[in-house]
C-alpha cells in the first residue's frame, strides 16, 4: 500500500533541534504544559519560524521500497492543501494519489484507470492542510494541543514522549479522533518515532509506526531522508528513501487536477 499511510499530510518538515533537558525538566515542579511548549519553542527555533513561514511548497523525489520492489517516486505538498504523490514503473508515470483543493483522485491499480476517491477524503485533507509545513508550528493557533508524557525508550534510544491533539476528522460521516505520539531523542532532540491510529483511507483502524532517519539541513530546514514505516499486527512495511527535496519549486496547478482516462 503506497499513499497517504507512508507520507502522510503532515510533512516530516523542520524535525531537528538541540534543546537542553535544564529547559525541558527544571527542578521546582514545573508543569508538563510548561514542558512541552518550551521544547516546540526551541524545537520549531531551530529551523527559524521565519525559514518556515517562507516555506510554501515542498517536492520530495525519491524511492519507496515494498514488497520486494524498489519503485520511484515524487511526492509534492502545497501550503493550500494541494499535493499529488506518484509512482514511477515501467515508464509509466502512476498518479497514486492527487488533491487539487476540491477532488481526491488516482489511479485504480485493479483496472489502472484515474478514479475520484470519496469526499470524506477531500474533507479531511481540507482539515490537515493547515499542517503544512509542520504541525508543531503555531499549533495552539490552530486550535491543536500538546502534551508531554514523559519519557520512553525506543531501541536504543531515550525519548521524550509527546501527544499532539489535533481537530476532528471525518469518518463514516462521524467526528472522530486526530492523535498522534511523537518520540524525540533526548540528546538530539530530533523525532525518531510517530505513532498512529489511521482513521480513514485504506489503513483505517490500524495503527501505524513511521521512523525517521538521516536528518539534513535543507535551506535551513531539517528533513529526515529516510522513513520506515509499519503497521502494528501485521507484516506489512516499507521504505521511503529521499534523494532530493525542493522547496517553492514552479508547479503548475493542473498538475493536481483530475485527469480523464
Amino acid at each position: 500500500m503506497i499513499g497517504s499511510a507512508i507520507f502522510p499530510r503532515c510533512n516530516y518538515a523542520v524535525f531537528s533541534v538541540f534543546l537542553s533537558s535544564f529547559f525541558l525538566f527544571l527542578e521546582g515542579g514545573t508543569c508538563f504544559s510548561q514542558q512541552v511548549d518550551a521544547l516546540i519553542d526551541q524545537y520549531i527555533g531551530k529551523s527559524g519560524r521565519e525559514n518556515l513561514q517562507s516555506i510554501h511548497c515542498i517536492r520530495y523525489q525519491g524511492r519507496v521500497f515494498t514488497q520486494g520492489m524498489m519503485i520511484p517516486m515524487e511526492m509534492v505538498y502545497d501550503e493550500s492543501g494541494k499535493m499529488y504523490q506518484k509512482l514511477f514503473i515501467n515508464g509509466q508515470e502512476l498518479v497514486q494519489q492527487a488533491f487539487d483543493g476540491e477532488v481526491v483522485w488516482g489511479l485504480n491499480f485493479m483496472n489502472m484507470k484515474p478514479e475520484i476517491k470519496e469526499a470524506e477524503i477531500a474533507e479531511n485533507l481540507k482539515r490537515e492542510a493547515i499542517d503544512f509545513p509542520d504541525p508543531f508550528l503555531d499549533y495552539k493557533k490552530k486550535g491543536y494541543t500538546a502534551e508531554l508524557l514523559g519519557k520512553e525508550k525506543i531501541g536504543e534510544r531515550v525519548c521524550y514522549k509527546v501527544k499532539l491533539i489535533k481537530k476532528p476528522l471525518k469518518a463514516s460521516g462521524k467526528e472522530v479522533d486526530n492523535t498522534s505520539l511523537y518520540y524525540f531523542d533526548e540528546v538530539e532532540m530530533l523525532p525518531v518515532l510517530k505513532e498512529k491510529e489511521e482513521k480513514y483511507g485504506p489503513a483505517k483502524g490500524m495503527f501505524t509506526h513511521t521512523f525517521f532517519e538521516n536528518y539534513e539541513n535543507i535551506e535551513n530546514v531539517y528533513f529526515p531522508f529516510t522513513l520506515h514505516e509499519k503497521i502494528k499486527g501485521t507484516k506489512h512495511q516499507q521504505t521511503i528513501f529521499i534523494d532530493k527535496i525542493e522547496i517553492n519549486p514552479t508547479i503548475k496547478s493542473e498538475d493536481f487536477s483530475f485527469r480523464q482516462p
